[in-house]
């Protein structure tokens, strides 16, 4: 039995000409995360713990590194990678 998963329904309601602002507006209400949400937070570690958690919620898959492959003694690089995100209906992965 093939296990599928149904669409994700935020995936492809916007375009490059989707103003900006809409947009963002869209995904922060995709991931319950309003301007001023952060603020309720002691800390940034423990913001994006909880912004992973609303993406995890809402079908994404987060996936956190600071390694490349398995080497554990080179750490990335920010100025190298920052991450990406892969986009399908069925399945998103932020990396």
């Amino acid at each position: 039995m093939l296990n599928v998963e149904a669409p994700l329904p935020f995936v492809g309601s916007t375009t490059l000409g989707t103003d900006v602002v809409e947009a963002a507006e869209q995904l922060r209400g995709v991931l319950g995360w309003t301007r001023n949400v952060s603020r309720q937070f002691p800390n940034w570690d423990s913001a994006l713990t909880r912004l992973r958690e609303n993406a995890e919620e809402a079908g994404v898959l987060v996936m956190i590194s600071g390694i490349v492959g398995s080497n554990t003694r080179r750490k990335l690089n920010p100025e190298e990678f920052r991450g990406f995100a892969l986009v399908d209906p069925n399945a998103a992965v932020v990396l």
